[in-house]
């Protein structure tokens, strides 16, 4: 039976291509994470959803079938393999975290695939998730709420590829937060360097970060309000802090 929830949680993989069931539920502000992996498991087994194991949990995306359900830019189910996996489940926790630590709602956050919707974020050639010569791309953040854009970057990139992306970032959004590996101190300070080079609004988190947040997030409350996520907050805000070399 295809209930309100269900299509909520259709809707949101529409969205964010691939995702654990906590991280859906904290999109959705939902307080009941067992109820959700039961909906989603019977959504499997309707043929709507497909999941995959990943990282200790299993992640769910759209089926053909799903993707015809309901009304998104999907064109085909997501292929769950290899580094656009583990970076499209990375967006969803990213997006989780920031939905709880600002208090956004989900409706707020624009993912990609979406950016093309929004008229002031519309560049004159369009962004590079069309199907279109790459001359005539620029490049879109993972998702973006109102003039602040986010990113994911879990591996080095070279100077003039980094540059790029945070150029045309500059040009549509007034800040950065991007989420990056503890381990690239040098992708973080090149990323510090650039915002000031640029005079640019930046702020930077960790994956370890972001992972211990969510960890300890009581779904029961799923907002800033419990000690618990305050503790976690002061923390973050503390620790997010990048030091020049």
């Amino acid at each position: 039976m295809m209930t309100e929830k269900k299509i909520n949680l259709m809707n949101l993989l529409g969205k964010v291509e691939i995702a654990s069931a906590k991280s859906l539920s904290i999109l959705l502000g939902s307080k009941e994470l067992t109820a959700d992996r039961k909906r989603l498991a019977e959504l499997e087994n309707e043929k709507l959803v497909k999941s995959i194991w990943r990282g200790g949990e299993k992640a769910y995306f759209l089926t053909m079938q799903g993707i015809h359900t309901i009304d998104t830019h999907i064109r085909k189910p997501f292929n769950p393999g290899g580094y656009s996996t583990d970076h499209a489940l990375c967006v969803a926790r990213f997006a989780a975290f920031i939905h709880i630590i600002d208090q956004i709602s989900a409706e707020s956050i624009i993912f990609d695939r979406d950016m093309e919707l929004l008229d002031k974020l519309k560049p004159q050639h369009g962004f590079s998730t069309e199907k279109v010569s790459k001359k005539t791309t620029v490049h879109a953040p993972d998702f973006a709420i109102e003039s602040r854009c986010h990113e994911v970057e879990l591996t080095q990139k070279n100077h003039s590829r980094l540059q790029a992306n945070f150029l045309s970032n500059a040009r549509y959004f007034h800040e950065q937060i991007w989420l990056v590996p503890d381990h690239l101190h040098s992708l973080q300070n090149e990323l510090l360097r650039l915002a000031k080079d640029y005079n640019c609004g930046l702020q930077l988190y960790t994956t370890s970060q972001v992972d211990q947040y969510l960890s300890a997030v009581d779904l029961k409350s799923n907002c800033i309000g419990s000690k618990v996520d305050l503790r976690l907050k002061e923390y973050v805000d503390h620790t997010n802090k990048v030091e020049w070399d």
